[in-house]
């Protein structure tokens, strides 16, 4: 699986960085594919493609947009760390144990472990197809470490990112930005 990190200033329907991330995928991995890439929507908004089929999950914070490409199902989250009132937001979307985990550590350790948490329970409601439409207070991050793959990296200053998948997936985060043709360029 690749994991596309792009810095970019449009983010919104950007259907020609994904379908660069497809097709440099494809590339890498010898993947051949005919005619013309096909993207849509499910009635939940979850992004597929087809033509190859691949599995695909995208997100986008601030000027920063993050692609999750490969062969088996993948939710990806992408949140830039800032302070926030935790304890409000925690309360209507954390689970009880989450809630019971954040109070046990000082308040440092605490606004990462927030970030983690949410961005896990953003990547699981990917991975099922259902987006926000789930009820994040019923999805407890500490129950689905033993049921499915997930890591989260700090990368770019201030930004989490994590990813999830049914399985263990091994993955290459790649670097780029856009050129004045909206080309993706990648960071050597």
């Amino acid at each position: 699986m690749n994991i596309y990190l792009i810095a970019t200033g449009d983010l919104l329907h950007r259907n020609d960085l994904l379908l660069q991330c497809v097709k440099d995928y494809c590339e890498q991995e010898g993947i051949l594919y005919t005619g013309e890439v096909q993207f849509y929507r499910t009635v939940y908004g979850k992004p597929m493609v087809t033509n190859p089929e691949l599995n695909i999950s995208i997100s986008h914070c601030e000027k920063i947009w993050v692609c999750a490409v490969g062969l088996c199902p993948v939710g990806i989250d992408i949140e830039k760390i800032r302070p926030i009132d935790i304890e409000k937001i925690a309360s209507h979307f954390f689970s009880e144990n989450e809630q019971e985990n954040l109070q046990k550590l000082a308040s440092d350790g605490r606004e990462k472990l927030f970030y983690k948490t949410w961005t896990l329970k953003e990547c699981y409601s990917k991975l099922k197809g259902l987006g926000m439409r789930m009820k994040f207070s019923d999805i407890d991050t500490l129950q689905m470490e033993k049921k499915f793959f997930s890591e989260s990296i700090e990368i770019t200053s201030g930004y989490l990112l994590s990813v999830m998948s049914y399985s263990n997936i091994s993955y290459k985060v790649i670097y780029g930005g856009e050129d004045s043709n909206g080309k993706i360029y990648k960071r050597k």
